[in-house]
């Protein structure tokens, strides 16, 4: 093989080469064109003829029911539609107020580091009893402590442990 021909063979290339990209690329805009073309006439054969009935129904006086049925669909659409949005709109308001309370709950308990009184003190029963024995009523002198021996507060915290350990 000498020069000449490796030209020409590399010149045929370099001309056929684009030639049938070209053709491939113009097979691909006939296809899509027809396709389309194709797709539009098969669209409007499709509302001749369902839309055709329709608009016969409704030239014959017919579709004063059609109408209504439609109009009655339509308008138990919108309102299912406003059903589900106030439904949601409820449950997200009232699952927001109640992680509000837990947050304000929780913000209590944690935050609550005043010391725990379990009543008055001694001085204070004895003081307060000398108030309300004038008035015919007894009154404790010393004040009783819980059946537990835990604070409220200590009591929380025992239940809301139990009920995190057992859920």
């Amino acid at each position: 093989m000498n020069v000449t021909q490796l030209l020409v063979a590399v010149v045929g290339v370099l001309v056929i080469a684009p030639l049938w990209i070209a053709a491939v690329g113009v097979r691909a805009v006939w296809r899509s064109i027809t396709w389309l073309t194709e797709a539009q006439t098969r669209i409007s054969e499709l509302e001749r003829e369902k839309l055709g009935k329709l608009a016969r129904m409704s030239e014959q006086g017919a579709p004063d029911a059609l109408v209504t049925r439609l109009l009655a669909v339509e308008t138990g659409l919108e309102s299912q539609k406003m059903l589900v949005s106030d439904a949601v709109e409820r449950v997200t308001a009232l699952g927001n107020r109640v992680a509000a309370r837990q947050r304000r709950a929780a913000e209590i308990l944690e935050d609550d580091e005043e010391p725990e009184s379990n009543g008055p003190t001694p001085e204070q029963a004895r003081a307060l009893a000398k108030l309300l024995g004038g008035n015919g009523e007894q009154a404790p002198i010393t004040p009783t402590a819980p059946a537990s021996g835990l604070s409220l507060k200590e009591r929380a915290k025992l239940h809301r442990a139990q009920r995190g350990g057992n859920g």
